[in-house]
């Protein structure tokens, strides 16, 4: 389990960011209490990446929270493909499969974020280095 300064970390965001997307009910904490320190898995630090993405390219509260639930229906800490897509209606769809491109040397990498159009979960995953208890 992480506390609010470890995610803070972790997903290269401030404090507050994180503080906020609870106070709106975008994450929800393993624990949390009066007088007990947030604690979050890893499920929640994908989640706070994802958001904190689709808050920078002007997402709503309302829509990231969409995501964040297709995100909690369809992802396990583990799997190597999903992501979340938006389709030109700003429908949020989830997609089973991994987002590849071939790079100028021939080697292929994964896609984690096109804006407004595509975030890699199991991709953005791969960046934290952590272990899920």
């Amino acid at each position: 389990m992480l506390d609010t300064r470890q995610v803070a970390e972790l997903t290269k965001v401030q404090y507050h960011d994180i503080d906020n997307l609870v106070r709106f009910g975008v994450l929800s904490p393993v624990r949390q209490g009066r007088g007990k320190a947030r604690q979050f898995d890893l499920l929640d630090v994908v989640s706070a990446k994802v958001a904190i993405l689709m808050r920078d390219d002007g997402y709503s509260t309302d829509k990231i929270k969409q995501a964040v639930e297709l995100i909690k229906l369809n992802w396990q800490p583990g799997d190597v493909t999903g992501g979340v897509w938006i389709d030109g209606n700003n429908n949020l769809e989830w997609d089973d499969a991994r987002m590849l491109m071939k790079s100028r040397d021939d080697t292929v990498v994964a896609i984690k974020h096109i804006p407004n159009k595509y975030y890699g979960v199991a991709d953005i995953a791969s960046e934290v280095n952590i272990e899920d208890d």
